[in-house]
């Protein structure tokens, strides 16, 4: 796969695409986030691995604020 496809990067087919596993399981947006940005923070922006990671803990700290809010089940 070529590395400068737009559609298919390098760092999203790497072994279980995110996308499939976060369907498999049925995730909402913000979990679905956390698995994306975690999975490919190494891969995406080697010059600053650190970008996803905030992306994934802002979107963990959403996540635990909605389910402070209106629980587990709703999320």
């Amino acid at each position: 796969m070529d590395t400068d496809d737009p559609i298919n990067p390098g760092h999203y087919t790497k072994g279980i695409s995110a996308y499939s596993y976060i369907a498999s399981w049925n995730m909402g947006y913000e979990a679905g986030n956390i698995i994306k940005y975690v999975t490919r923070f190494p891969y995406k922006n080697p010059s600053n691995p650190t970008q996803d990671l905030e992306k994934a803990k802002w979107y963990l700290e959403e996540l635990i604020s909605r389910v402070e809010r209106e629980g587990a089940d709703d999320v």
